[in-house]
């Protein structure tokens, strides 16, 4: 039953996981849907950070070897590398 509400209402499968959490009633988890969850939860964390660090890479490279326009580059950037290292701190913390 557990599986099924969870392809059909998502939403109302994790109120009931965590109600058994809550409960500690390990009879009533969806263990297999719930080991899928947290697994993808932390591989999109992980893709997430990736990404994010290629995009300060490739700004920080951009500045460091991109003479013409720096100083209009340099505007945008330390706007961009501050919303970059905000959003590895949400996801890191």
């Amino acid at each position: 039953m557990n599986n099924s509400l969870y392809e059909l209402d998502f939403g109302e499968w994790i109120e009931q996981q965590v109600i058994a959490l809550k409960n500690k009633d390990a009879a009533a988890l969806d263990w297999y849907n719930l080991q899928e969850e947290i697994e993808s939860l932390g591989a999109s964390d992980k893709c997430a950070i990736n990404s994010l660090t290629r995009q300060l890479l490739a700004h920080l490279l951009l500045y460091a070897y991109w003479p013409v326009n720096r100083d209009f580059y340099l505007s945008g950037l330390v706007g961009r590398l501050k919303s970059i290292t905000l959003e590895m701190i949400y996801l890191i913390f």
